[in-house]
């Protein structure tokens, strides 16, 4: 019997958080292919390692080094030229793979995620293609901040890693409704080390130990209202797979800006992504955090002209996903050749704005700003046009 859920990882590491998934599978009798996507710097013994995975627990997970991913992509060299080596963008090639053999529900994984205990992992990302029964919020801004669904050990306030700074520390008021929705995808939450922004582990070191009872197990955002998720114990329905790219010119965080994309895309056609079940706990993989901050420091300058320009678009659905990915991203590259840098968007009397640069400094990041954001739009336009070329399924 085919089956239909696939969980997929990239990893420069020995993947050895497959075997609390693979515990977990069988505990709850739950069969799922796994797709582990290796890269230059991974260990040759993680290929080893699978294998013994799979006489251990007679599962099935298909490990592919470079070779193997050459091999099993050889009618698709497109997407091989397309995807650097180095970079955990390869994750899209496992998510591809999974595509063309049938996968029905995805689940992307990071090496350092782990199921909690006593929780049917598989079970709870099953909502993704599916009609539930859900809370819905809504905000008068827009922007939900999911984190405040979580209890923190110090009760330390927090917001996921991208969260628009221009969105934070609102006074928001929330709408709370239930209502019957399609679920396209799934973000499940997590424990212990959260995905918060590198400036924020700086700060305060967090702890998540539980998510808030009345939001269990899942809630959804309602229809254009923005929170970014991440490429780590997510889902996603069949259908929007191939549309799920990570443009590495952003760097760290191409899955957040991804993320919005994909919100605004699953509100054209009136569907939903949901946040809750099923929890990990994220044991984190050594990270320099300086370093990391430099990587998103660019990036979190340029997300709020990034969702000016999003939340100025009108986008109905068209035909398919990839027709209405092309869609937004045309309108997208169209509103930012059309961006002009607003000087008084910084009021130098305001206390937090006191220290800003000097105007020319202003207006050449507005540059480097408008730089990065089309950077982004014009490689997913790439991405999506190869899928294009390749996938004739009107559903996609």
């Amino acid at each position: 019997m085919k089956k239909k859920n696939y969980l997929v990882t990239s990893t420069v590491n020995i993947p050895y958080f497959l075997e609390d998934i693979l515990k977990n599978s069988k505990k709850y009798n739950q069969d799922f292919v796994g797709i582990v996507i290796g890269d230059k710097k991974t260990p040759k013994d993680a290929k080893n390692y699978c294998k013994m995975l799979n006489k251990k627990f007679r599962s099935d997970i298909r490990y592919f080094d470079i070779i193997e991913q050459n091999k099993i992509l050889k009618n698709y060299p497109k997407i091989l030229r397309f995807i650097p080596y180095n970079n955990n963008v390869r994750k899209m090639i496992g998510t591809f793979i999974s595509y063309i053999d049938g996968c029905e529900k995805l689940i992307m994984i990071d090496d350092d995620n782990f199921p909690i205990p006593n929780v049917d992992f598989f079970k709870y990302h099953e909502i993704v293609g599916t009609q539930r029964l859900l809370k819905t919020i809504s905000s008068n801004s827009k922007w939900v901040n999911i984190a405040n669904t979580m209890v923190e050990k110090k009760n330390i306030p927090f917001y996921p890693r991208g969260f628009p700074w221009s969105k934070r520390f609102k006074e928001d008021s929330y709408e709370e409704n239930k209502k019957k929705i399609h679920i396209l995808v799934n973000g499940g939450l997590v424990l212990g080390d959260p995905d918060v922004d590198a400036v924020s582990r700086l700060f305060w070191p967090l702890d998540v130990l539980k998510i808030k009872k009345n939001f269990m197990p899942y809630f959804a955002l309602n229809k254009n209202n923005f929170c970014p998720f991440n490429d780590q114990n997510t889902s996603l329905a069949r259908e929007i797979v191939p549309i799920y790219y990570k443009p590495p010119s952003v760097l760290r965080n191409a899955d957040i800006w991804t993320s919005y994309f994909i919100e605004k895309i699953c509100h054209s056609n009136n569907k939903y992504v949901s946040f809750g079940m099923p929890l990990v706990n994220q044991l984190r993989n050594v990270h320099d955090f300086r370093k990391d901050y430099d990587l998103e420091n660019t990036h979190n300058k340029a997300t709020d002209l990034f969702i000016e320009i999003m939340n100025k678009i009108k986008l109905r659905f068209k035909k398919n996903y990839l027709e209405t990915s092309k869609v937004l991203i045309n309108k997208c590259l169209f509103e930012i050749d059309r961006a002009k840098f607003n000087k008084n968007l910084f009021n130098k009397n305001d206390s937090r704005h006191a220290h800003m640069p000097s105007l020319k400094n202003m207006q050449e990041s507005f540059q480097e700003n408008k730089y990065l954001i089309r950077s982004f739009f014009i490689e997913y336009k790439k991405w999506i046009n190869i899928l294009s070329f390749y996938i004739n399924d009107n559903s996609a």
